[in-house]
């Protein structure tokens, strides 16, 4: 029916899931990436403590870590553009710490360690609901057949 251009319930429920399915894997590759990214900033904290500017700070105090990430890394691009992006993305990551009341490491650690559990759970339910949505076409299926076979009887069988 598909194919013809008709729409489906079947054709509606396989392109949620599909949706769905890459709105999770989205999701899981954000969380992948910024608990990598933490293990670089924990190795880069250790690297910095070394340095003058971070020697006095903890090394919990993830606002000051993160100024000092950027600034470093902005003396290492070559262009504005980099530096406006670099801004940018702190900016972004501050806003998101601050509307979470996040100021140390370990914090940062348990919020996405939660986020990241709760993209499994929805990834649990949403292997449920395809197992609902094959049963209930294995059941359309057999209605339609048996609509067939009783047609086919009331017509050929007196």
């Amino acid at each position: 029916m598909e194919k013809r251009g008709i729409k489906t319930n079947v054709g509606d429920w396989n392109r949620l899931i599909k949706q769905t399915n890459r709105l999770i894997s989205s999701l899981k590759s954000n969380l992948r990436s910024l608990l990598e990214w933490i293990a670089v900033l924990k190795v880069k904290i250790s690297d910095f403590i070394e340095t003058e500017k971070l020697q006095k700070a903890d090394s919990n105090a993830l606002a000051e870590t993160l100024c000092a990430y950027y600034e470093r890394r902005n003396a290492g691009a070559y262009s504005n553009k980099a530096k406006a992006n670099n801004a940018k993305k702190q900016m972004e990551i501050i806003n998101f710490l601050t509307e979470n009341k996040i100021t140390t490491i370990p914090e940062l650690e348990s919020v996405i360690k939660n986020m990241y559990s709760k993209v499994n759970d929805l990834q649990m339910k949403m292997k449920k609901v395809e197992a609902e949505k094959d049963s209930i076409e294995k059941l359309s299926k057999h209605s339609t057949t048996s609509k067939l076979t009783s047609r086919f009887m009331t017509i050929f069988v007196p």
